[in-house]
């Protein structure tokens, strides 16, 4: 899965990352998109 990391500033890298294992009791949950604001690298 993709995997957006803010290394600082106003970069975002995105990277592939293995896929979680959910654990007991848990779910894994898709998603299809996703937003940051701007305000969310300051």
């Amino acid at each position: 899965m993709r995997a957006a990391y803010l290394p600082g500033g106003s970069r975002v890298d995105l990277r592939e990352v293995p896929d979680p294992e959910p654990g007991h009791g848990q779910v894994l949950v898709g998603t299809r998109a996703s937003t940051i604001c701007g305000s969310d690298l300051r």
